[in-house]
Formats: C-alpha cells, sequence, structure tokens
C-alpha cells in the first residue's frame, strides 16, 4: 500500500510544481511588459550614493549609484539574478551616455531592463 502512494505523491509533487513555475513565469512576463524605463534629469540629483532594487520574479538587480557633480561617476551591481555579463555592459553604456536611454543587448532585453529599472529606482530615491 505504501509503494502504490510514493510514486502517486511524486507525480502529485511534480504537478504542483511545473503549476507554480507557470504561475511565476506569467508574473514575470506580465511584470517585464509592464516595466518601463523613466528619463533621470541629472541635474536634480545631489552628489551621492543611491541603492536601488529591481525585481522580475525570474530576474532582479540591486544596484549602487553614485553621483558627483550632476554626473553619474560609478555604478556597482551589488546583486543580478539571471546573468552578470548582460549587467555589466549596461551599466558601461549608463555610465558612456550618462542616460538610462541606451540600447539593450540582443538576447538579454528582460536582465537589462531590470538593471536600468534599479538604476531608476536609485536615482529616484533619497541618498543612502
Amino acid at each position: 500500500m505504501i509503494r502504490g502512494r510514493v510514486p502517486m505523491l511524486s507525480i502529485t509533487l511534480l504537478l504542483v510544481l511545473i503549476l507554480l513555475s507557470g504561475c511565476a513565469l506569467i508574473k514575470y512576463k506580465k511584470k517585464i511588459a509592464a516595466t518601463e524605463i523613466q528619463t533621470i534629469d541629472l541635474k536634480t540629483i545631489e552628489d551621492g550614493i543611491y541603492e536601488g532594487f529591481y525585481d522580475t520574479y525570474l530576474i532582479n538587480a540591486k544596484v549602487s549609484v553614485e553621483i558627483e557633480d550632476h554626473k553619474i561617476v560609478n555604478i556597482k551591481l551589488v546583486e543580478h539574478k539571471h546573468d552578470r555579463a548582460s549587467g555589466e555592459p549596461m551599466i558601461q553604456r549608463v555610465l558612456n551616455k550618462q542616460s538610462l536611454e541606451v540600447d539593450m543587448i540582443t538576447g538579454a532585453t528582460n536582465s537589462c531592463k531590470t538593471v536600468l529599472k534599479a538604476i531608476e529606482i536609485a536615482l529616484n530615491k533619497e541618498k543612502t
């Protein structure tokens, strides 16, 4: 009797996990689709270090942004749940252009959007 229950329990658990991961994927896709990157006016931001975090369920990014003389002088990618390889080039693009209006990296659009949104959130917060 116990032998018959173990496979059934395993199958039930597997189905629950599949359903939960499907729900997470749907939530992720909706959040990414709704994510918009706003323009930041660096002239309005005081010198300091600002932290931001953005989570899209499957990808997240935490950044630390340093501002000096109304310029972004440093961005640290503190955490990036997905692919650090796409986050670092995005940071360099933002530093070079001094703007969040940069081209996304082909094949890593969602990861790039997450990093950019974390930077935007950081710059819209009080300095730490």
